[in-house]
């Protein structure tokens, strides 16, 4: 069984745009998310979109963007960092965005 999520927040920052060893498209950004709206402090959260979307994304999103997150799950994430320690983390893939 798998989780489906859903987000609507604001664009953090850059998008960071590449490509994979394979050759497809990505798109890692930062959302700050409010769980309910009382919550003063936003949640942030880690993105990512692949090929087609992510080109979507890199041509029409930027900092202080308005998206509707409307399907995600959820992936962890491991990883050396430039000091040579062993980091992890979770990220959310993306598979469907509205612009907003």
């Amino acid at each position: 069984m798998s989780s489906i999520y859903v987000a609507v927040g604001y664009v953090g920052g850059d998008i960071d745009y590449g490509q994979t060893n394979n050759g497809n498209s990505f798109a890692n950004w930062s959302m700050a998310v409010r769980s309910n709206p009382k919550q003063e402090e936003p949640d942030w959260f880690d993105f990512v979109a692949y090929k087609a979307l992510a080109d979507i994304i890199q041509k029409h999103v930027k900092k202080g963007d308005l998206l509707h997150i409307t399907r995600a799950y959820p992936r962890n994430r491991k990883w050396t960092d430039k000091d040579g320690n062993p980091r992890k983390s979770t990220e959310f893939v993306v598979n469907d965005v509205e612009l907003m």
